[in-house]
């Protein structure tokens, strides 16, 4: 075949095409404009909005004996996590502004502190696991009660 061929024929596909897809915008316009298929389609999301509803609830239910968690489940331990990072955060802030003012209180009175490097750990950003937590809260409320009560020993 010749290129003008080619060109004739491709046309001629783009024509038919074209002419199809008119076709089928046309007869698929007619039968979605009709008020009962909108209604109809209409009861029909309605009715599956419900039966999505139930199989949730159903999930919910059967989760519970199986030991599963659920998607709501996990969406609220994903919630209490982050108000837990937030609390342990506000906690390691209290304990550090704790630290300074006792720093200050060491330096009115003349004592020196006991170690130049700062006495808490700060948390970073990498999460921990619970344990890992819970040693990191421990060791530095144990620090803190040292501290304390070397300072409540110089008070008196």
């Amino acid at each position: 075949m010749r290129s003008e061929q080619l060109d004739d024929l491709y046309s001629l596909i783009k024509l038919t095409g074209t002419k199809a897809e008119a076709l089928a915008n046309d007869w698929i316009k007619s039968r979605v404009n009709q008020e009962d298929i909108v209604e109809l389609l209409g009861s029909r999301t309605k009715w599956y909005g419900k039966l999505i509803k139930e199989l949730q609830d159903a999930v919910e239910t059967a989760s519970v004996p199986l030991n599963i968690p659920t998607k709501r489940d996990v969406a609220s331990i994903a919630k209490l996590t982050i108000q837990n990072e937030d609390r342990l955060e506000e906690i390691q802030q209290r304990l550090t502004q704790i630290e300074t003012t006792l720093k200050r209180i060491e330096a009115s009175i003349g004592t020196k502190p006991a170690s130049t490097k700062a006495p808490f750990q700060k948390a970073s950003r990498k999460p921990l696991d619970r344990k890992e937590r819970a040693k990191l809260v421990q060791a530095n409320l144990e620090k803190l009660s040292d501290a304390l009560l070397k300072q409540s020993k110089h008070g008196e």
